[in-house]
């Protein structure tokens, strides 16, 4: 009798003490990401151009006739625009936000007196601590002068 009451005793914390470490391989459930939604985007995306690869295989294989072939690649062509139009969306919504931060952020180290003196890049025309060396919106250095790199390239 105790041997039946040790055995399901014995697995219960085995399993209780593996737990942890089986869970351990396993990606955490935490806040969604704001690159979630973008890299959604561009799952739907792949999915629907791999579709129009299948379609035009199947026409070209004659599995597919041709009024229906015209037919579909046109709703495919059509969900990939959308596709397109929401990627461009979401990525002008993130260049806002991102914005804003440095904004904000710049507001707060200014009002911290951390910031003294603020200057505007060569490059993007956002304003910056005028002691920084790269700019935080566009990551280049804001004493370059653009004139002479676009000469460069000529």
């Amino acid at each position: 009798m105790a041997l039946f009451l040790a055995l399901p005793l014995a697995l219960l914390s085995m399993v209780l003490l593996a737990w942890p470490i089986l869970r351990r391989g396993r990606p955490a459930s935490g806040p969604i990401s704001p690159l979630d939604p973008l890299e959604e985007v561009r799952r739907r995306q792949q999915q629907i151009y791999e579709e129009i690869q299948t379609l035009i295989l199947d026409h070209e294989l004659g599995n597919v006739r041709h009024e229906e072939y015209e037919e579909e690649l046109r709703a495919l062509r059509l969900k990939a625009a959308h596709a397109l139009q929401e990627q461009d969306q979401l990525q002008q919504a993130m260049a806002r936000l991102e914005e804003e931060m440095e904004n904000e952020a710049l507001e707060l180290r200014k009002s911290w007196g951390t910031v003294r003196a603020v200057k505007r890049c060569a490059s993007c025309g956002g304003e910056m601590d005028a002691k920084a060396v790269v700019c935080p919106r566009c990551a280049l250095s804001p004493d370059r002068d653009l004139s002479t790199e676009e000469k460069a390239h000529d």
